[in-house]
């Protein structure tokens, strides 16, 4: 008498598993398959930013000094034509 409620039981939990709509796996199906994609995908998305911060901090961005060399030219003369004096300036970019 004792084995009637055993297979009852064991009986019923196997009705219970094949009515399930959700099959065993972490996906799934359906809605269900959807919102494990949409988080599987944020979750990507959440480590590319957190790898990009560590980037940042290893390395972080330094500007370029750039200063300015002036050049002047001309306030010669040469076979009698006098040039006007100009200044002119060249950008030299300096990395730290």
């Amino acid at each position: 008498m004792s084995k009637r409620p055993l297979l009852f039981s064991a009986i019923a939990l196997c009705l219970a598993a094949c009515a399930t709509t959700n099959p065993p796996g972490p996906e799934g199906t359906g809605d269900h398959k959807a919102g494990y994609l949409l988080g599987r995908s944020d979750t990507v998305k959440q480590e590319y930013w957190i790898v990009q911060e560590q980037q940042k901090s290893l390395h972080p961005a330094t500007q370029p000094r750039i200063t300015y060399l002036p050049i002047t030219t001309g306030g010669t003369t040469n076979n009698g034509v006098v040039t006007v004096p100009t200044t002119e300036y060249i950008p030299v970019q300096e990395s730290k």
